[in-house]
């Protein structure tokens, strides 16, 4: 079953800069991150709860651009940008779900393993199904990830849970927003090859709920950025900023 957006990957020339960036601009405070060795690519993490964004930079890049998401995040960086490169949804049985899809038609692969080196020389992994295609152009990929150890077991994601961020508050993701060309392409092109469902037209955009977010496509708006990150805090300052190719809109509920 699908749980809801996992994460999303931001490519970026140096992860440790975009992390000062995010904290000093966004008020996100990143934690750490690691090397996927085998894939050539590096990162720091900043943690919503169980979702988090993915600041990606390339430690290899003959080896990152044999890679899904590497080759997306090596794209970007090779044309001078930094920026949204993909994103994750999450299932509790990534095998189950992706044989689902795959005898609708989907195209989608078969579930690989995956692992990733932390800082302190620990060891997170877990199993990915990727698209055929992914970025704003095309789709995210599936995520299960091993829930245990400094990671995924109970005690780190209590922790994180309770993470007050800079802004002043905790946080959880809310919305990815994305404006693509053809929302009501790419709205079925989701549906086809994710399983995602679709609610309808909302003021010329599409949303698609990933429970608990809402993926919402739209077209472009000249001057404006193609990916808005929603994020919903529970406490200080709200803010919308534009940073690393994407805008970041830290929304925080007034109290009745």
């Amino acid at each position: 079953m699908l749980l809801g957006i996992d994460h999303i990957v931001i490519a970026c020339g140096d992860p440790d800069v975009a992390a000062e960036l995010l904290r000093d601009e966004v008020g996100l405070e990143a934690g750490g991150g690691g090397r996927h060795e085998r894939n050539g690519t590096f990162n720091r993490l900043v943690w919503f709860g169980d979702s988090y964004l993915e600041l990606m930079g390339i430690f290899d890049a003959a080896l990152a651009g044999t890679r899904a998401i590497g080759a997306a995040t090596l794209a970007l960086l090779e044309a001078g940008h930094e920026g949204f490169a993909s994103f994750a949804v999450a299932t509790d049985d990534i095998r189950d779900d992706v044989a689902a899809l795959r005898a609708l038609g989907s195209r989608i692969e078969p579930p690989t393993a995956g692992e990733r080196v932390r800082l302190d020389g620990q060891v997170v992994r877990w199993q990915t199904a990727v698209p055929a295609r992914v970025g704003l152009d095309g789709l995210p990929f599936l995520i299960e990830h091993e829930y245990e150890g400094p990671e995924w077991g109970e005690a780190a994601r209590r922790a994180r849970a309770e993470l007050v961020h800079p802004f002043g508050g905790r946080a959880t993701l809310a919305r990815l927003e994305l404006a693509v060309s053809e929302p009501h392409v790419a709205a079925a092109r989701y549906h086809q090859e994710i399983g995602l469902a679709v609610v309808g037209d909302v003021d010329r955009s599409i949303d698609l709920p990933i429970w608990p977010q809402l993926l919402r496509l739209e077209r472009p708006r000249p001057g404006e950025p193609d990916v808005t990150i929603a994020i919903a805090g529970t406490a200080g300052s709200p803010r919308s900023v534009d940073v690393l190719g994407c805008r970041f809109l830290v929304e925080v509920a007034t109290p009745p």
